[in-house]
């Protein structure tokens, strides 16, 4: 492990991982929606856990301009894709003073912050923001769904070191201890989403397994697929496409329909 960074920092730091996000149909609709949102009286925008700068970006290339525009990460990696201006800082301390910008946003970052800098990090999107906050994080995740254990330690964890489910309910009063309001709660993405019993059917095969995301990093001891084991598992799931237990049951079971994304933009209370 590199000196004085974490393993979990050390998966922010690979270039393939900014490099495969890319803009597909469903995130450049996400993209595109919550830009509709941005207020007529908003002139600058910091976008706090950019990565590789997929919205902040996308922004600078409309036709709508604004004063300032800025991404910030701890990534070095990530910021490197980022066109606009850009800072490498961590969410919890950013050295901007407060209501510096009209709009600050954090899309799909809060999931993964431990309880340790969470309250920090919502605290500083609110001091430097003077007009309006939006965020947006995945719709009701069910984390237990989707834990990697590693074979070499025991440990479960999240593969995308998600750390934190949200709802309809927390996206309202998310920020009303930082004296902020939500203007608008909305939903991006829908997409089918199966019955409890068919899930924990999945979570129970899964844990049998002790399955190992192929892309996955240990966060206790720091243990990965080598390439030659990811390559496998490719192979290994391409053979079993469109001829699986999975699939066929998916085909027939009852379902009802979810949303990927849940977002909300706060308005700063006046005092």
């Amino acid at each position: 492990m590199t000196e004085g960074i974490s393993i979990e920092q050390q998966y922010y730091e690979k270039e393939e991982f900014w490099r495969e996000e890319r803009l597909d149909e469903k995130n450049r609709k996400r993209i595109e929606h919550v830009y509709g949102l941005i207020p007529d009286d908003v002139r600058s925008i910091a976008d706090v856990g950019c990565g590789n700068g997929v919205f902040i970006n996308y922004v600078a290339s409309q036709s709508r301009k604004f004063e300032q525009l800025i991404g910030v990460d701890r990534s070095k990696k990530a910021l490197s894709f980022v066109k606009t201006d850009k800072l490498e800082c961590d969410i919890d301390q950013i050295p901007f003073k407060d209501g510096d910008y009209d709009l600050v946003v954090c899309f799909e970052v809060l999931e993964h912050l431990p309880l340790s800098v969470f309250n920090k990090a919502l605290t500083e999107l609110c001091r430097i923001s003077g007009k309006y906050v939006m965020v947006t994080v995945p719709n009701e995740q069910d984390l237990s769904l989707s834990m990697s254990t590693c074979p070499h330690c025991s440990t479960k964890f999240n593969p995308n070191y998600h750390m934190h489910s949200f709802a309809e309910n927390d996206m309202r009063s998310l920020l009303d201890e930082h004296g902020f309001e939500a203007m608008d709660v909305f939903v991006m993405h829908r997409r089918e989403h199966h019955f409890a019993g068919l899930r924990r059917y999945y979570e129970w095969k899964n844990r049998r397994r002790r399955s190992f995301h192929p892309n996955a990093i240990c966060p206790v001891c720091g243990y990965t697929k080598n390439e030659e084991s990811r390559a496998r598992a490719s192979v290994a799931q391409q053979a079993q496409h469109g001829i699986s237990i999975k699939r066929l049951v998916q085909k027939v079971w009852p379902k009802v329909y979810k949303y990927e994304w849940i977002g909300a933009l706060y308005r700063k209370e006046q005092a």
